[in-house]
């Protein structure tokens, strides 16, 4: 009789679906049905969301991923971000600013790293430059003192046979 009633229970929280919103607790009890762990092992909602959440998040990346025939793709069993939607409240919205606070920043130090790369790269690439034309002025240069000799030393060749 009671595996009966313990049975009949988790049906009538599912019969409930057609008419009305889950209340939190029926949710938490829905989730432990999903999972097949007791309700009582995963946080309260009402006092812990965010440990509650990290609970059905753990439980849903444990378990395969489930065909979705409308959408034509795998998804997991729960989604997290409706369930916060729906259930959530404040806390869920300060976890969700946390988590764009997180990824704006994560931005801007993604940012921050190409920009150094760049400014890295163009720095290498004017030094070799720079070393590239040093090199060049003093071959040039050096090619323009030998030039210079040897016309010099022509000319006063040249003139050394024109005068005798």
């Amino acid at each position: 009789m009671t595996l009966i009633l313990f049975l009949s229970c988790p049906l009538q929280i599912l019969e409930s679906l057609r008419d009305r919103p889950l209340t939190i607790e029926e949710m938490r009890d829905c989730c432990a049905l999903i999972f097949g762990v007791p309700s009582l092992n995963l946080c309260d909602p009402k006092t812990n969301w965010l440990g509650f959440r990290e609970d059905i998040e753990a439980l849903v990346s444990h378990e395969s991923r489930q065909w979705h025939p409308v959408l034509r793709r795998t998804k997991g069993w729960i989604n997290l971000k409706v369930l916060g939607d729906i259930y959530g409240g404040k806390a869920e919205q300060r976890r969700r600013d946390a988590e764009r606070k997180l990824q704006k920043e994560k931005k801007i130090q993604e940012k921050k790293r190409k920009k150094e790369r760049k400014n890295n790269h163009m720095k290498s690439r004017r030094l070799s430059d720079s070393h590239r034309y040093n090199a060049y002025s003093k071959t040039s240069r050096n090619a323009r003192l030998q030039l210079a000799s040897s016309i010099k030393s022509f000319s006063s060749f040249t003139r050394n046979k024109m005068h005798k």
